[in-house]
């Protein structure tokens, strides 16, 4: 009878490697790391901070939506300053770099005038509340407010003088509210050829200083000339009696 072999009987020998379906052990017993089934990791889920949504102090500044809170505060805000200038100025300062930026803020404050950039749609809602709607009107695209508490001629001048140093600056008025009336570039522009305040005060003390010293003059020749009138008078009654 013929002996059977693995060849003959169909039988499979064991790849290298394992035995009876199993890894076979390396040498020394030490089996590798690459022999041994990789080990199952589950992702790491990231919890939601607590607190709710405006609980980082840092949301507002990563673009988050604004607290209503804080949102009638700015209003509030808008409404007591529309409430107490004597002038609001409209600007555009996109694109302006930084420094410029700065530079104009310094400018500013050298005249007693502020700039504020603004957020248009809680301008327009203090100028509603504060009745005051022309304000609204100052709203226009990204937007920064020029005031100025009671010379409208200084905020007009320190704009002026900064656009002529810096004929390059995207900075450019739109339009202002000056006494309950919108008015145009045009006027703003205007309004800085106007004398400075202690200028046109002088101007007009002097004015009447000069008026005055007439008016004493005009006093003074009808003096003398009443006195001459009641002593050519006297002369003549003294006179009569002499001849009587």
């Amino acid at each position: 009878m013929e002996a059977r072999t693995p060849e003959t009987t169909g039988s499979r020998r064991a790849p290298p490697g394992r035995k009876n379906g199993r890894p076979a052990a390396r040498a020394g017993g030490i089996r590798r790391d690459d022999d041994a089934p990789a080990p199952c990791r589950t992702a790491r889920r990231e919890r939601p901070p607590a607190g709710g949504r405006f609980s980082s102090p840092s949301h507002e500044t990563r673009g988050g939506a604004v607290p209503t809170e804080r949102k009638i505060a700015q209003v509030a805000e808008l409404k007591e300053l529309i409430e107490s200038v004597g002038i609001a100025i409209g600007t555009a300062y996109q694109g302006m770099p930084v420094p410029e930026q700065t530079q104009l803020r310094r400018a500013l404050v050298a005249e007693g005038a502020t700039l504020r950039v603004i957020k248009n749609t809680l301008l327009q809602r203090a100028a509603d509340e504060s009745g005051q709607p022309l304000f609204a009107d100052l709203a226009d695209g990204p937007t920064a407010l020029v005031t100025h508490p009671d010379d409208p001629v200084a905020a007009a001048r320190a704009i002026q003088n900064y656009r002529r140093d810096n004929p390059q600056t995207p900075f450019e008025v739109r339009n202002a509210v000056l006494d309950g009336q919108l008015v145009d570039a045009d006027y703003v522009a205007d309004l800085a050829t106007v004398p400075p305040r202690e200028v046109l005060i002088g101007r007009i003390a002097g004015g009447l200083t000069g008026k005055i010293v007439e008016l004493m003059g005009l006093l003074e020749a009808s003096t003398r000339e009443l006195a001459g009138l009641i002593e050519a008078r006297a002369e003549q009654l003294e006179g009569a009696e002499a001849q009587a």
